[in-house]
């Protein structure tokens, strides 16, 4: 354990961070763990336009999002009324520009025709079962050239499964924003970044909470 302590060492916080993740069963090479150690170093998440764009008045940020709705509505039956509320909120929350490539996942025919219909303009994307919405849009991160085409990529969803390409990203100089339901943010997502945001609890249908 003692090496490991000694390879990541870049200052006495660092390493007692990274003791902590190593001891919760990270590895090293974890590119969680380099996001962190990148960010307790003094180091600072990548600038993009998206910062510029704001001070200016002028958004000219290459920016996606990539949006679990059945995370952030916290189930996977949904209607398109949902969807809608949910659409305003994330906006709200996200500073989601108007000139943002949306892709919005779902795990199964019935999900992916109410999302489109309460999300108008988005693009749709569907994997059938278990984690369906979340590997069709790991797909895209994986395929699609995002860290050259976009400044800011913004994850909608709390699943810890996006933890590796958002940390990856990062590195590779994205600005990266998770918008999530506060109880529903795994321990994994939030060490990988560092801009967070969490819907308000009205975003998560009645049906779900009655459920809860």
């Amino acid at each position: 354990m003692g090496s490991n302590t000694e390879k990541m060492q870049t200052g006495p916080s660092v390493t007692l961070r990274a003791d902590r993740l190593l001891f919760a069963g990270f590895e090293e090479a974890d590119p969680v763990v380099m996001a962190v150690a990148s960010r307790w170093a003094g180091g600072r998440t990548p600038r993009s336009a998206h910062d510029d764009s704001r001070a200016s008045g002028v958004n000219t940020t290459r920016e996606i999002h990539l949006v679990d709705v059945e995370n952030l509505l916290g189930t996977p039956r949904f209607s398109k009324a949902d969807v809608s509320h949910l659409h305003g909120l994330y906006a709200h929350v996200s500073q989601l520009a108007g000139n943002a490539h949306v892709v919005v996942g779902s795990s199964s025919a019935q999900a992916l025709i109410a999302a489109g219909l309460g999300w108008p303009g988005a693009r749709q994307v569907w994997l059938p079962g278990t984690d369906g919405a979340d590997r069709a849009l790991l797909e895209v991160a994986a395929t699609e050239q995002i860290a050259s085409r976009f400044e800011r990529v913004v994850i909608g969803s709390g699943d810890g499964i996006f933890a590796a390409a958002a940390a990856s990203l990062q590195i590779a100089g994205c600005a990266i924003t998770v918008v999530s339901r506060a109880e529903s943010l795994s321990t994994r997502l939030r060490l990988a970044v560092g801009d967070i945001r969490f819907l308000p609890r009205s975003s998560t249908p009645a049906s779900a909470l009655r459920a809860a």
